[in-house]
């Protein structure tokens, strides 16, 4: 088994390598974790209906959408009204991760995340998030942190944090590198799994950075990296 993911660039600026790379790695008993940012694009919720049966999908909406920090992403009202339309179409909502990630745990940047979390379409049961840390590549979000440290001073994560779960309703929250926060779990997990409907492998670490949590089976998708129009600030890919 295999659960491919699409963490090498964005998804929808890449559909035609994942459905060629789909047509020839996939076999029976695999599955695939796709994260995109542009869910408002039809062309890539045709992919995500497409595949629907055997996909867990991150729609991953920080509220930054259209702002300096993400100038090629749609404003975050645009991309709720793309997730729920994905979903009236028939994408399977338990499939479905709400990623709002990073959060700039700033006054400004809580309130923007809380935004899109009241916004929330019904049935999805897990939010999965992260706080913006400062890296040599995230330099021009650095700028306007009010902290110097790499993570956000305790008091800003708190704050947060209590954002969060006030706004969760019920939902569960996921996290990857936060351990002083909350329980880690890897971006693919036995969850995953069973949700859909496959059997969950055995423990492996094989090849994993440390610190990685997913499963064993994880494997890139996207095998070339492709430059990306969303031009986000604090991409780790810096392209």
């Amino acid at each position: 088994m295999k659960f491919f993911i699409t963490e090498r660039g964005e998804l929808a600026h890449q559909l035609k390598q994942a459905d060629q790379s789909l047509d020839q790695l996939f076999n029976p008993g695999d599955a695939l974790l796709a994260i995109s940012k542009n869910i408002d694009r039809p062309d890539l919720q045709a992919f995500l209906l497409k595949h629907k049966s055997c996909t867990i999908f991150h729609a991953n909406i920080t509220g930054m959408g259209g702002s300096v920090i993400e100038p090629g992403v749609s404003h975050f009202s645009k991309t709720i009204e793309g997730l729920n339309s994905l979903i009236q179409q028939g994408f399977p909502v338990s499939h479905i991760v709400l990623r709002v990630d990073p959060i700039v745990p700033t006054t400004k940047g809580i309130q923007t995340a809380k935004q899109v979390l009241q916004l929330c379409p019904e049935g999805i049961s897990r939010i999965r998030f992260s706080f913006i840390d400062r890296y040599k590549h995230t330099g021009f979000v650095n700028k306007h942190l009010p902290w110097q440290t790499f993570h956000a001073p305790s008091s800003y994560m708190a704050e947060g944090m209590a954002m969060l779960k006030q706004e969760a309703n019920g939902r569960s929250l996921e996290a990857c590198g936060e351990p002083s926060l909350i329980e880690n779990k890897g971006c693919i997990s036995a969850l995953d799994c069973q949700l859909l409907g496959l059997p969950v492998p055995p423990p492996s670490r094989k090849g994993q950075r440390p610190g990685c949590l997913c499963l064993g089976q994880k494997t890139e998708l996207l095998i070339k990296p492709a430059k990306c129009p969303n031009h986000c600030r604090y991409c780790y890919y810096n392209l």
